[in-house]
């Protein structure tokens, strides 16, 4: 079985990041807000969650974030087969840790702010600092490689 990625978010890097992982093979999906105009972008969450095993979180801020996860879209509720989150907004180390105790323990957390312009996402040059167990992002890894010319481990 494909293991299923998804974007979300309407941060500028949203949508080269769901062409550069379609570019290098990857089964990318976006739930994203620019219309549905990067294909395969789907327009509703029951959609996009569905086999959905990786989540990237490209949001511009906490509400954005909270939107995604657990509100309107619902993801961390929603998404039945999600094995880990990928956050890679420029959010408190406070926020993200509290993700833990609101998202099930079965899905890994992986904190990964963003470094890089829509051009350096296009182009797999990205760098992430990236949180969170070894075996959460080893499990990250095939995204992060796909994305990133550096990727910085900081605990």
């Amino acid at each position: 079985m494909t293991s299923i990625v998804g974007i979300a978010g309407s941060s500028r890097l949203s949508v080269p990041v769901l062409r550069r992982l379609r570019d290098c093979g990857l089964d990318a999906r976006g739930l994203l807000a620019d219309g549905g105009q990067s294909q395969p972008s789907v327009d509703d969450a029951e959609r996009f969650a569905k086999g959905l095993a990786t989540l990237v979180v490209l949001a511009t801020d906490i509400g954005e974030t909270e939107d995604i996860l657990f509100e309107t879209s619902a993801l961390a509720s929603r998404a039945t087969d999600l094995e880990r989150v990928i956050i890679c907004g420029t959010l408190t180390p406070r926020y993200v840790r509290a993700l833990r105790h609101r998202i099930p323990a079965r899905i890994a957390i992986i904190d990964a702010p963003v470094l890089g312009s829509p051009r350096q996402a296009g182009e797999g040059q990205l760098s992430f600092l990236v949180g969170g167990t070894a075996e959460a992002v080893a499990g990250a890894q095939p995204v992060l490689a796909a994305l990133s010319r550096r990727v910085e481990r900081m605990g």
